[in-house]
Parts: structure tokens; sequence; C-alpha cells
């Protein structure tokens, strides 16, 4: 089988047994080494495609980007060709043996009690919307991403739960605590189709991704918590006058 042969192939049969976002991520890195390819393999079988040529292009990748993109490249192909023996298109899949670098994780700066505090007060008088989103993060241990994905459906009043879909399609059950159930009386004017969150500010049908949601909601909130700098301190203490 040809290298685009191989490739679109492969895509077609994993397109249908991974999520939307998961596929979309998947996609977009398998075309990348696709692209890469395309210097020399073009015309030419999917088994030229060695262990020599895998590495290269990480390495490539590494010199442009950080260790943990490059092994989540790394996992992509190699599930790719795993895909590629599985259907007898290669004999086996060797980049199952490259190594998975380290990639320490950063840990993000805490804010002081003092800076919560401004930043709080002035969401709930600027952004009301962006402070609900986030007190979802902070009281339910969501990710932005799952917030993101929350329907009126998703809320059972009666029981005080939520109901969360989670990355690999399993629905997980979360108790709403009191501080925050207080807050979500609201919804119940909605249709219980509507996602709580979308960029029109108030729960709505959303034809955007959860991807593009989620981007929508994280830039929004970096605009907030850039103006905590210590350049806009000074500012910020007149705006909340």
């Amino acid at each position: 089988m040809s290298v685009k042969g191989a490739f679109s192939f492969g895509l077609n049969l994993k397109k249908n047994v991974m999520n939307e976002n998961s596929f979309i991520r998947f996609k977009s890195r398998i075309k990348r080494f696709e692209v890469y390819l395309d210097n020399g393999f073009t015309h030419r079988f999917i088994t030229s495609v060695d262990k020599r040529v895998v590495m290269d292009y990480l390495n490539q990748f590494l010199n442009t980007s950080s260790p943990r993109n490059r092994n989540n490249t790394r996992t992509d192909i190699r599930t790719m060709f795993q895909l590629f023996e599985d259907e007898d298109i290669i004999p086996s899949n060797f980049v199952s043996k490259l190594k998975h670098l380290k990639a320490p994780p950063k840990r993000n700066k805490s804010y002081s009690e003092n800076k919560l505090e401004f930043i709080y007060e002035y969401l709930k008088k600027n952004d009301p919307n962006l402070l609900l989103f986030v007190k979802f993060v902070s009281y339910n241990f969501l990710r932005p991403i799952e917030v993101c994905r929350l329907k009126v459906e998703d809320i059972n009043f009666k029981e005080q739960t939520l109901s969360v879909k989670a990355k690999n399609k399993l629905v997980k059950e979360k108790i709403i605590p009191n501080i925050l159930m207080e807050e979500l009386s609201f919804l119940c004017k909605y249709n219980p189709s509507d996602f709580i969150f979308t960029p029109k500010g108030e729960p709505s049908d959303c034809e955007a991704t959860d991807d593009n949601k989620r981007d929508y909601f994280t830039k929004k909130f970096k605009e907030v918590k850039d103006l905590f700098t210590k350049k806009a301190k000074d500012e910020l203490k007149i705006i909340l006058l």
C-alpha cells in the first residue's frame, strides 16, 4: 500500500472509533507527518517508512516544540502504525520501540488570597458568566472542556447532581455542592438541550466544537488574568472603585 493510501485508509478507520475532538487532534498530527513524508515518499510504499524516518521527524519536531508535544506526536504515529500492523499493512509496529521523553509538567503559580479576591470581584461585576464557568471548574473539579460539554439536561435539580461526559464517552455523576447549586436555578427557563456555556454569554444551542468553546473561554480568562499583572495592579484598583 502506498504512503498516501495507507494514511487515508487508517484515518477513515480511526474516524469511526474515536470521539470527534480526539480525532481532530489525531488527524492533525498524522497529516503533518504525511506532509513531511511528501519529501521523497510520495510515490513509495508505506513499508519504506522505517524507524530512522520517524526518529528524524520526531527530532525535528522536538527542535521546534516541546517534549510533551513530541511525545503526543509519537503516540499518535504509534497508534496509526499499530493499526497498520493489525491490518497486515506493515510487518511490525517499530514506532512503539521509540522512547518516550521525560516532560516534567510546569506548575502554575498559585494566586494570593488578595489577588483571588480581586479576580472574584472583577468577574462578579464584569463577567458573571465566566465566573460561573470558573466555579464549575473549582467546585466540581472539572476540566474546562468538560464544562463546555455541559447541557441544562445534565443538571439534576432534585438529586443535586451533575452528569459529566468524559473524554472516553463515559458519563460520570458528580454531586453539586450547595454553594454552586444555589446559583443554578436560572437554568430552569432554558431548553434541556441548550449548552450552559456558549460564546453568547447564556445557555443556547451551539454548533462550535468542544475545543473551540474551550479555547474561547480560555482566552477570556487569560484577558482577565492579564489585568492582574504587576503593571496593571494600580489600574485595576481604580476599575473596582
